[in-house]
């Protein structure tokens, strides 16, 4: 892939907007890994376990629609060219449609295709610093059989998941 790439682009705009790293990306090598798992660590608060998989949805604060939904598609590690290794996520954004499920009366949401992202796609893993809180199901048609089929990108958000006490 050459520097023009869409993912080499997002990847150098990681390292310059959340690594303070505004080099030119030197190395091409990446690493992919089905999960993850780290601490947050925050003054006055218990450090918190994450345990994230390639797959899951994930809520992130969001400036002009308050939260935002991703998937996660890639959880990989890169080689800056300061030789340290560095773990990213790549995501797959949730659009909200505005429009509800006639049955459950939930939000419908649309998974963009990568070439149809509004936005970017590669963020650091300390972009992530809480459990995510989310549960979207697919709102499956006709086509749906089996498995999924991947060309209906309809979610349902559902709002009626709740944690276990």
């Amino acid at each position: 892939m050459d520097d023009k790439h869409p993912f080499f682009r997002d990847l150098y705009r990681a390292y310059t907007d959340y690594l303070n790293s505004g080099a030119a990306l030197l190395n091409r090598n990446l690493e992919f890994y089905n999960s993850i798992t780290y601490t947050i660590l925050k003054s006055n608060q218990d450090p918190i376990q994450l345990k994230l998989h390639v797959g899951e949805v994930i809520d992130l604060p969001e400036e002009s629609e308050g939260i935002a939904y991703a998937k996660i598609e890639s959880i990989f590690q890169h080689q800056a060219n300061n030789g340290q290794y560095y773990a990213f996520f790549l995501f797959s954004w949730f659009q909200a449609t505005n429009t509800f499920d006639s049955v459950l009366e939930c939000p419908l949401y649309n998974i963009q295709k990568p070439e149809e992202s509004r936005w970017f796609r590669i963020f650091p893993i300390n972009f992530i610093n809480h459990i995510p809180h989310v549960h979207f199901i697919h709102n499956c048609t006709n086509s749906c059989n089996v498995e999924h089929d991947e060309i209906n990108r309809s979610y349902i958000l559902n709002e009626f998941y709740y944690n276990a006490v």
